[in-house]
């Protein structure tokens, strides 16, 4: 049980301090859905950051344990020190409006399907065929103590490195937390993931509806209702975002493609624009740091949404300040594309 409540405190508690202080840093009156959102954007950056020369140079589960944790505890320390020293700005009292009924009733509808979408993937999951290789990937590497070194499938090592997958090391995160923890990464992937991660993929759609409808409640909601039924519907393909969403959220690819692209959308709405300021670029580029954690694909489908972003907001706005912004979080994608293409020639 103690094993348990250590992950809940690691997969939940944790990130949302974390991003509590980075939106603090960043944001001041951003929604509360940021925190949680904030939060994961740093633990998978920073992964990113510490775990790929890790694997490159073959070092052990154990050492990427210490210097994963360590990168952690420096990183809530300068959040903390940074929220500490900047000045709080002074609140305005601004009167909140009031739910009335009808919001009530529909924003009680769209959270009652959430809830039922999260119940049957935890209680009645899907055993995907792709476990063999994800699941079974940190399984492996907890057993082995090795990191991408040994396949999944046969037990035999290795001659060369899947290069798909050193720069998107997702299976080395699921078996961080089970070393830390003491959790199966069967067990955390299934059970615990799905809790989160599910009810986060709705929050930045709710997040892209209030800048969309603005105070619109009753807009929002009915969006909210609309889209979680998409979603439940959506298993028309086995290809399709509901069904990575709903069958298997555990894997990059379902994350990528429900979370951290529309999470590109949401942060680059907010750093890009002409008014923003340069602080609101570091959680920008966490971002896309955490989208080519999660797969390969994020460094070429997050690369685009990125530059795209870019393109719209600097015609828009004619300043060459949003075009240096741009062009900084882009490193990540630049870097890790050009890498991949050396390595492959």
């Amino acid at each position: 049980m103690l094993n348990y409540i250590l992950m809940l405190v690691f997969l939940f508690v944790f990130p949302v301090i974390l991003g509590k202080l980075l939106s603090d840093v960043c944001f001041k009156s951003e929604s509360r859905w940021f925190w949680l959102l904030n939060g994961w954007i740093i633990l998978f950056a920073i992964f990113e950051i510490i775990s790929v020369p890790l694997i490159f140079t073959k070092k052990t589960l154990d050492q990427l344990c210490i210097y994963y944790s360590v990168a952690l505890l420096i990183a809530f320390i300068i959040l903390f020190i940074v929220k500490t020293m900047r000045r709080p700005e002074k609140k305005k009292n601004i009167p909140k409006k009031k739910w009335n009924g009808l919001e009530i009733i529909v924003m009680i509808c769209a959270i009652g399907i959430i809830v039922f979408q999260v119940f049957f993937v935890v209680f009645k999951t899907h055993m995907d065929a792709d476990d063999t290789f994800y699941i079974g990937n940190a399984v492996t590497s907890v057993k082995t103590n090795l990191m991408f070194q040994i396949d999944p499938y046969t037990g035999a090592e290795l001659t060369e490195l899947p290069m798909n997958y050193v720069f998107s090391p997702l299976p080395m995160f699921w078996a961080y937390i089970s070393k830390v923890t003491g959790v199966h990464p069967a067990i955390i992937a299934h059970i615990f993931i799905p809790m989160i991660f599910i009810p986060m993929s709705y929050g930045v759609a709710y997040m892209i509806a209030k800048r969309i409808f603005g105070d619109a409640r009753l807009e929002i909601s009915l969006f909210m209702v609309l889209y979680a039924v998409l979603q439940q519907y959506g298993y028309v393909s086995v290809y399709t975002a509901s069904t990575f969403l709903l069958f298997r959220i555990w894997q990059g690819k379902a994350m990528l493609a429900n979370v951290f692209l529309p999470c590109l959308l949401l942060l680059g709405d907010t750093a890009l624009k002409k008014d923003s300021k340069k602080i609101q670029c570091i959680p920008l580029l966490f971002a896309s740091l955490a989208t080519c954690c999660c797969s390969s694909m994020g460094v070429i489908l997050g690369g685009i949404e990125m530059a795209l972003l870019v393109v719209v907001y600097f015609c828009s706005s004619k300043k060459v300040s949003v075009l240096c912004r741009g062009i900084m979080v882009c490193i990540p994608y630049v870097i890790l594309g050009c890498a991949y293409v050396l390595i492959k020639l």
